[in-house]
């Protein structure tokens, strides 16, 4: 059985360039990688360890998917319409289910999950709240 990590992985060349033209300058100019395949692949994206040439500071990177949200929202879209015949099904069976509402809240979390500007804000918060404590690193 595969873990839902156990994806395949999408080419340096791609990743690379998808950070290039997120931030407006060259991957290199920036970032010195540790190694050279990602430490981690899944389904959204995959991990990169490296340090910032600017202070040597080690760093994960964590690059999405090519056209992940696109797919997603395909996915999404074909599952709420699947959805809605569903809920017509349950209702000839007098079951109050409404599967498009699970689909909803569904999309929701998903598309919590490929924002990364929030999660890095998030992340950034987690660390001025956890500064004092030793142990912790973000």
């Amino acid at each position: 059985q595969k873990l839902q990590d156990d994806v395949p992985r999408f080419s340096n060349e791609l990743a690379f360039a998808t950070v290039e033209q997120e931030l407006g300058v060259d991957f290199e100019d920036i970032f010195e990688l540790e190694q050279e395949e990602p430490v981690a692949a899944a389904s959204i994206g995959q991990v990169y360890k490296a340090r910032l040439k600017a202070n040597g500071d080690t760093v994960a990177i964590k690059i999405q998917r090519p056209n992940c949200e696109d797919i997603i929202a395909l996915d999404l879209y074909i599952l709420r319409w699947w959805s809605g015949i569903y809920n017509k099904v349950f209702q000839l069976l007098n079951r109050d289910i409404n599967v498009q509402s699970i689909i909803d809240d569904f999309g929701e979390l998903i598309y919590r999950e490929i924002d990364y500007v929030a999660e890095a804000a998030n992340a950034q918060r987690f660390n001025e709240l956890y500064a004092a404590v030793t142990d912790v690193f973000v």
